[in-house]
């Protein structure tokens, strides 16, 4: 688990990008080129960070993490399409399902979604990802 901050963030970012692919919404990672034009909705997908704790019985280290994904409209679209994206990404991201990257796997453990807040011009409610990864003791 030498990359593993890297290797878990990767491991979400991919699927996003291909999330965005598939669903005509502009994808930007650690909000890198970002619309700034209200009525261009985006997702934006960053890690939070992550806790890497000492080993137990079973494992030499465990990680968790969180992988935050915003879903922005402009704030006169109302909320309908925000909460349909958000839906979605949930399919995409669903709890117990693992994602890999690296040689690394990482589990979705539980999420959040928040409320739609507007803050200059855009409605963005968000959807939070608690993930968790594990190297097997040898």
């Amino acid at each position: 688990m030498s990359d593993v901050i890297s290797n878990m963030q990767k491991a979400f970012d991919k699927p996003l990008k291909q999330f965005g692919t598939d669903n005509s919404i502009i994808i930007a990672l650690e909000n890198i080129d970002a619309p700034t034009d209200t009525n261009t909705p985006y997702i934006a997908g960053f890690m939070l960070g992550g806790d890497i704790n000492s080993a137990d019985l079973s494992v030499n280290e465990s990680l968790d993490g969180i992988y935050q994904i915003d879903v922005n409209y402009g704030s006169h679209t109302g909320s309908s399409k925000a909460n349909t994206m958000i839906d979605k990404l949930r399919a995409k991201f669903p709890i117990g399902s693992y994602f890999y990257f690296g040689g690394d796997c990482f589990g979705v453990d539980s999420m959040t979604v928040t409320p739609l807040p507007v803050n200059n011009g855009w409605a963005q409610k968000s959807i939070s990802l608690t993930l968790s990864a594990f190297t097997a003791r040898l």
